[in-house]
């Protein structure tokens, strides 16, 4: 059971550097892998420096949801507070047409990576390539 979302990251090449480097200084080895594992089953793309991470159908909570935050969620939500905004793009869209977060300001990115929305109002991510 629980409340699932689909969620897209999008990197430029100087904020994915940072995050690899983020996740081996990871001390906690249990973090580490569990953050390891979490980019792991992400479906990703590159393109010329830039990566997009894509999850489908994946329990995502934050502080304001009610649900207990997993605490890969919660380093991938606290590392993206330490970037420039206009260097990532995060994209969460729930279960509800209502229900869907975007943090950070790359929209020139080069997957063309944004929230859509649909008939009805109904919000889906999209990039240059196909609807996510």
């Amino acid at each position: 059971m629980g409340y699932y979302s689909n969620v897209g990251l999008c990197l430029d090449q100087s904020a994915s550097k940072k995050l690899q480097k983020a996740v081996l200084a990871i001390t906690d080895t249990s973090l580490r892998q569990s953050v390891q594992d979490l980019f792991d089953c992400a479906t990703f793309y590159i393109e010329r420096g830039d990566i997009l991470y894509r999850w489908e159908d994946i329990k995502w909570y934050d502080e304001e949801s009610g649900w207990p935050v997993s605490t890969d969620n919660q380093f991938v939500m606290d590392f993206l507070k330490s970037l420039n905004k206009y260097s990532f793009h995060f994209i969460r869209v729930g279960e509800d047409y209502e229900d869907y977060q975007v943090v950070g300001e790359y929209q020139r990115n080069r997957f063309s990576f944004c929230l859509q929305q649909g008939y009805g109002g109904t919000p889906y991510m999209c990039c240059s390539f196909f609807p996510l």
